[in-house]
């Protein structure tokens, strides 16, 4: 029995960072959330449950009053996925010997 199919951490990009928004109220994270981990098995891939997960993310993080969500990847993980659900590249630190490509992406509300 397999008691964890799946791990997500949203939280804010600096614990200690604070921001205030338009209504000039303190706000955690300079208006962003992070999406620290996505795991999904293999066995439990194609059958929608990381797009699931990651439209959680977003609804908390709307609800907590973020901008948008931020979050990175390697070449080998799930670039793509994460296009396909409308997050852009935004920054890139490309590969070389003994260096695997790393992929940052964003979405804004």
């Amino acid at each position: 029995m397999l008691l964890v199919v799946a791990i997500l951490k949203i939280g804010q990009t600096h614990e200690a960072a604070h921001h205030r928004d338009h209504s000039g109220k303190s706000r955690p994270g300079y208006g962003w959330a992070f999406v620290k981990y996505l795991a999904i098995p293999d066995e439990y891939r194609g059958q929608g449950l990381g797009s699931r997960l990651i439209q959680e993310a977003e609804t908390l993080a709307r609800a907590r009053g973020y901008i948008g969500v931020w979050l990175d990847t390697f070449e080998f993980q799930a670039r793509p996925f994460y296009e396909k659900l409308g997050y852009q590249v935004f920054g890139e630190l490309e590969g070389g010997p003994n260096a695997i490509p790393r992929y940052f992406l964003k979405k804004r509300f």
